[in-house]
């Protein structure tokens, strides 16, 4: 069975460091991981959160990146280095480590995105900013082919 989480939604960080999972995902991570998930850090100042079964092969293709290569120590360091496993707890809520949620700047307002197999989390700032990054990148004809090639 494919899993998907898909959509946008704005929550907020309790005192506690915790955010409540919405509705509309909380089935589908208890079926597919009873709940236990990944939060780390993304090179974007995000955090991105994993279903335990996604996580382990994320996890696998990095250990199998060429340690030699910067680019791939980098990569292997931010995610792995950064990496917390957390369990929901009976209210459906993930309590985020405090370096993690400061490395992304999160205070009381948070958005979280379902973006397929896995969900970030980040600031509407710092979604607003993305997001308009990518709507600029998107509407530039030179990576139109790039589209094209991939059926979009």
């Amino acid at each position: 069975m494919t899993h998907r989480y898909l959509g946008s939604h704005l929550i907020t960080l309790d005192d506690r460091g915790r955010i409540a999972i919405p509705v509309q995902f909380r089935q589908t991570l208890q079926e597919q991981c009873e709940g236990r998930l990944v939060v780390t850090a993304d090179p974007e100042e995000t955090l991105a959160i994993y279903p335990w079964p996604i996580w382990e092969q994320l996890e696998e293709q990095l250990l199998n990146l060429p340690g030699i290569n910067p680019v791939g120590r980098a990569i292997v360091e931010r995610t792995l280095g950064d990496a917390d496993q957390r369990d929901l707890d009976k209210q459906s809520r993930l309590l985020l480590n405090p370096s993690l949620r400061e490395y992304a700047q999160l205070e009381r307002e948070v958005k979280l995105k379902g973006v397929g197999s896995r969900m970030i989390l980040r600031t509407p700032q710092q979604d607003r900013k993305l997001s308009k990054r990518s709507d600029k990148m998107l509407r530039d004809p030179a990576n139109y082919q790039f589209l094209s090639d991939h059926g979009l």
